[in-house]
């Protein structure tokens, strides 16, 4: 096989033209999605405008000109319910509506509608006290429906879930989800049980509370002292390049063309005898474009580009790397999942390299040991391995 026919050109490429409609797409909805926070954003200072400028100082001045306390209470609760639907929320969401009516998108009406009726519903319950018992009442038992819709979902799921295993979990978990609805049952019916029940579960939800408190603050610390840098450029995205960006290198953009080649027909790969790769590895001195590329890669065929540079994964303490590299790879299927494809772009590799030095027993001594303590001898090259070329997860 020629190397012609190895290194089309991009009109040629399959990848590309992929690429080149998903960068289409993607482009219409990130532009969609601006216009649509934009409206919404001047509805919202259109109505804090009206509210500031107009609706205040217009009651104030209705409320001193009236000659009884009585009339002041009646014209603020009227000027109340009629400024409700100028305020910035109001406003905010009926711009993003009206923003979205013009691409003729078949949820605006309905949209338009439940604004009418949610604003209708409020000013209302200002005015009018029946209306207020009306609309707690009617939130009330929407409430006790979906809660009733939810504990429902959890049943079934969990007897779906027993129904599905072996006989002795079948049966245990038919046991367990009879004498729980038992002792609901029961619970209705007898003051006692019920406030057996709940003397219970506060004491539960006490204890949960505590623990949820005290795993908080470590996640929160964590999360805050190892916070890396992470840039996500997806197609369509103003800041995306192509290979006409690339300048200087004919011969390896003629070599990475090969590359998307391959990676756009996996058949023309095997028939090869090739083994389909699960990434690539640039070498070469700062400032040679190796960042660059890797965007240009990403821009030329329509996919999404995510980077962090390799330092990112070190951290104070032990197992953060790792929970950083999980949350990056994470990041990068998500978008791989959205746009087709994801290029998961790490730069100066070798500061994770590092990390696999304790493993292998290059280094020993107490410093050693005070650094695997303190995150410097941690897996974060090791889980990135095992995330390239891992046991597979079958997709429920």
């Amino acid at each position: 096989m020629s190397t012609s026919e190895l290194s089309p050109q991009g009109t040629n490429n399959k990848l590309a033209k992929l690429g080149a409609e998903q960068a289409k797409k993607a482009r219409a909805t990130y532009t969609a999605r601006a216009s649509s926070d934009f409206y919404g954003a001047v509805g919202w200072l259109v109505g804090l405008v009206l509210t500031l400028f107009v609706a205040i100082p217009t009651i104030w001045f209705l409320m001193n000109g009236a000659a009884t306390r009585s009339a002041r209470e009646q014209i603020l609760m009227y000027g109340i319910a009629i400024a409700w639907w100028l305020n910035p929320l109001s406003l905010g969401a009926l711009g993003y509506i009206f923003s979205n009516m013009r691409a003729w998108r078949f949820w605006t009406i309905p949209a338009l509608l439940i604004w009418a009726g949610v604003n209708y519903l409020v000013s209302s319950s200002i005015v009018s006290e029946t209306a207020r018992i009306m609309t707690i009442n009617g939130l009330i038992i929407t409430g006790y429906v979906l809660l009733g819709l939810l504990f429902l979902y959890i049943q079934l799921r969990v007897f779906i879930w027993a129904a599905a295993g072996k006989p002795a979990r079948f049966f245990f978990g038919t046991l367990a989800w009879a004498a729980f609805n038992g002792l609901i049952y029961w619970a209705i019916i007898s003051p006692e049980v019920l406030n057996i029940v709940l003397v219970v579960l506060g004491l539960a939800f006490r204890v949960v509370f505590i623990l949820f408190m005290a795993i908080i603050q470590f996640v929160a610390i964590f999360w805050f002292m190892a916070r890396s840098r992470v840039e996500t450029i997806r197609p369509g995205d103003p800041k995306s390049l192509t290979f006409d960006d690339y300048k200087g290198q004919p011969n390896l953009l003629k070599m990475v063309r090969q590359w998307i080649s391959l990676l756009s027909d996996r058949s023309q790969f095997q028939k090869m005898g090739g083994q389909f790769i699960n990434g690539l590895l640039l070498y070469g001195e700062p400032g040679t474009g190796k960042t660059l590329l890797a965007k240009c890669m990403a821009g030329e065929a329509g996919i999404a580009f995510i980077s962090i540079e390799g330092s990112g994964f070190r951290a104070m303490f032990w197992g953060v790397d790792v929970l950083k590299m999980i949350s990056f790879i994470g990041r990068a299927r998500k978008l791989a999942k959205e746009y087709g494809a994801c290029i998961a772009y790490i730069d100066e590799i070798d500061a994770v390299g590092m990390s696999r030095g304790g493993v292998m027993g290059g280094q020993g001594g107490m410093g050693m040991g005070m650094g695997g303590m303190m995150g410097a001898g941690t897996g974060a090259l090791t889980r990135l391995l095992y995330e390239m070329d891992g046991i597979g997860e079958l997709s429920r």
